[in-house]
């Protein structure tokens, strides 16, 4: 069995709220990049209270340059070959009847040892990917996001 047909979109929805602007974007057709905006230091903030400004505000976000390092790292597992992720693919293969609780933090685990990251850290960003690969099929995501990181 796939290891995503074993994730729902909601339930990865739950580790990056910031998906729900794909959710029905039929008509907006953002982007991957366009969506992490709202999760780095310097993007888009979304102000939902009357409290104090978001120019006031500390922005606690991730710096920009771990989004970019997990987005690489996340294209290579799920659209490249290389052997490095083999022990990830294999051992997500071997989760069975599981759910985004469990699989999101096993890519992010594998993830966040590679590029000397916090787990905590880069599980929104890791579960903005599955949320469109979900939304935009495996094919669909690899043809145009992992060609253009070359």
């Amino acid at each position: 069995m796939n290891w995503l047909e074993q994730v729902k979109f909601e339930d990865v929805r739950a580790f990056a709220p910031q998906l729900m602007f794909i959710e029905k974007s039929n008509k907006n057709q953002l982007t991957l990049d366009d969506v992490s905006n709202l999760m780095v230091q310097g993007g888009l903030v979304i102000v939902a209270s009357a409290g104090e400004s978001a120019s006031k505000r500390k922005d606690d976000r991730p710096n920009k340059t771990l989004w970019i390092a997990v987005r690489k790292e996340m294209l290579e597992f799920i659209c490249g070959k290389n052997p490095q992720y083999d022990k990830l693919r294999n051992e997500l293969s071997a989760v069975k009847n599981s759910s985004a609780k469990i699989i999101i933090p096993m890519i992010a685990v594998y993830i966040a040892s590679r590029i000397g990251a916090e787990i905590a850290t880069i599980t929104g960003f890791v579960s903005l990917i599955i949320g469109f690969l979900l939304k935009t099929g495996t094919v669909g995501f690899c043809n145009y996001y992992y060609k253009s990181e070359d």
